[in-house]
């Protein structure tokens, strides 16, 4: 069996707005983008809904 791909809002658009800090693309934070891999997939689920 393969693995489940990790759940991401990503859509390859990676530009940081420098006024709010959220991305353009999908919508995260700097520090969300760069910590996403150390999130559980509950603490993914809660930020991809929020």
């Amino acid at each position: 069996m393969e693995p489940c791909p990790m759940k991401s809002p990503c859509i390859l658009v990676c530009s940081i707005d420098m006024e709010t800090g959220y991305c353009f693309g999908c919508g995260r934070t700097g520090d969300e983008i760069s910590h996403w891999t150390s999130y559980s997939d509950r603490e993914r689920d809660f930020l991809m809904s929020a």
